[in-house]
């Protein structure tokens, strides 16, 4: 008997015809179709549904999308991230999946489903394929366990879907192979596929996560990826508890026993005792066991921490930016209000600086800023807050400094910085800085305060500029 071939649903899209989200699509259907399946596209002028819940279950689109998601052996989803998730448009589309729940195959069971993040970013792109496996996993689906990210900003698809990043279109190819493979073995034998460890074992192998089986929360199987995640042998992860894997965090027990498919960042453990960022799912299957999916997310967190150092720091100077001191200045205004500590704020400006950019250019201007963050960081304490305000201008509070003690230490910066010989293409510069410096003594608000030092700043510069003022 000749095997049915496997028929193969992709939906996605936006507004605009020709959308690179159909693009992704027709990629990956192009490599399925090769592969011998049946395939149809349900792209964005099919998804512009009613919103879910105002129009009727016979409306023609809605019948189209019921239709052929019911006809489907596997399904391909594929988003473009808006504001950190999925869009609206694909979420509706996924809404009306509700009208399955009385079929005999509900919503999306026993069906692969293989899921693309498209963004112009790696983190947005990351957040939108958790969301489509979230939806997937509450749909009854199963995500296949290669997911694909697609950076708008480094990768192209061609109209007819050709990809320009092989590495990327090889993501694609696994992907859908993946969607086939089950498809193929759940043709063979629906009803026996969940014990079927041979057939598990090929899905699970080719997976870029770890991926393991739990009976009574044990591991019974792990994929070969778990090897290298946790750096030890097949034979010792068997049969562990799937928490000795992790850190002893709040709220892991409770995962494990809800099994619901949600994503949620661990810390996990490997052999040698060192943890690195990971993502835990744990899913329940149909005879009572579980499957976890367990993602280093390392490369991500990296990216998130320097994002945030990005978001406070002034990227001449690496100093703290306007926005990063005024939040930390706050919070030790209020500190030291209610500890009743002394505090100072000073502002620096750099004296006739626009002669040094006028006459040695701006790249020397710029290289004198650097020189002048970083003699500051060295004198100032590690509890003193320094930031670049703009310009020439910089900032600093001082916690537990009245302003006899301000006034000595900053006068210890001014003469060394007097003294500082600044070596430029030019030839060597000198520069000196103008400070004005106020003890913060009642309860008036942070600008009040940058005002008061401002105009001692500006006394500063009337007396003849090289001198700190209070």
């Amino acid at each position: 008997m000749i095997p049915r071939q496997p028929y193969i649903v992709a939906i996605g899209g936006t507004m605009r015809p020709g959308s690179m989200t159909e693009r992704v699509l027709l990629n990956a259907l192009g490599h399925a179709k090769i592969s011998g399946a049946r395939v149809k596209l349900l792209g964005g002028e099919s998804l512009q549904l009613p919103l879910y819940g105002t129009a009727p279950a016979n409306h023609p689109l809605v019948r189209n999308l019921l239709t052929e998601l019911r006809k489907a052996d596997g399904v391909i989803l594929a988003s473009p991230g808006y504001h950190g998730a999925l869009s609206g448009l694909m979420k509706n589309a996924l809404d009306y999946l509700e009208e399955a729940r009385n079929d005999e195959q509900p919503y999306l069971s026993s069906r692969a489903v293989g899921c693309i993040g498209l963004a112009g970013g790696w983190q947005a792109a990351a957040a939108t394929l958790s969301g489509l496996r979230g939806i997937v996993h509450a749909l009854r689906g199963w995500p296949t366990p290669l997911g694909v990210l697609v950076n708008s900003m480094q990768t192209a698809f061609a109209e007819d879907g050709a990809c320009d990043d092989e590495r990327v279109a090889q993501q694609i190819q696994a992907m859908t192979d993946q969607v086939l493979d089950f498809c193929r073995n759940n043709q063979r034998n629906t009803r026996t596929e969940a014990h079927t460890t041979g057939r598990v074992e090929r899905l699970m192998s080719v997976s870029s996560a770890g991926v393991v089986l739990l009976d009574e929360q044990r591991i019974v199987y792990a994929n070969p990826m778990m090897e290298a995640l946790f750096a030890q042998p097949h034979h010792t992860l068997l049969g562990q508890p799937l928490e000795a894997l992790f850190d002893d965090e709040d709220g892991l027990d409770t995962q494990i026993a809800a099994a619901n498919g949600q994503w949620h960042d661990r810390q996990a453990k490997r052999a040698d005792g060192n943890f690195f960022p990971a993502e835990l799912s744990v899913a329940a299957l149909n005879d009572g066991s579980q499957v976890a999916e367990i993602r280093d997310v390392s490369e991500r967190k990296t990216l998130e921490e320097e994002l945030r150092r990005l978001a406070t720091r002034d990227p001449l100077t690496g100093a703290l930016n306007r926005r990063a001191f005024s939040e930390r200045a706050e919070l030790e205004l209020a500190r030291s209000e209610r500890q009743g500590s002394a505090l100072c704020l000073a502002i620096f400006d750099l004296d006739n600086f626009k002669r040094i950019n006028d006459h040695h250019g701006h790249s020397a201007g710029d290289y004198v800023l650097q020189c002048f963050n970083q003699l500051s960081q060295r004198q100032l304490r590690s509890t003193d807050i320094f930031a670049r305000f703009g310009g020439e201008e910089f900032v600093v509070l001082l916690p537990e400094s009245d302003q006899k003690q301000a006034v000595a230490l900053l006068d210890r910066l001014r003469e060394q910085w007097v003294r500082e010989s600044l070596p430029t293409p030019g030839g060597v510069l000198h520069s000196s800085v103008s400070i004005g410096v106020v003890q913060i003594d009642s309860a008036q608000p942070l600008e009040y305060w940058i005002e008061r030092a401002d105009a001692a700043l500006y006394r500063a510069k009337s007396a003849g500029r090289n001198k700190v003022c209070v």
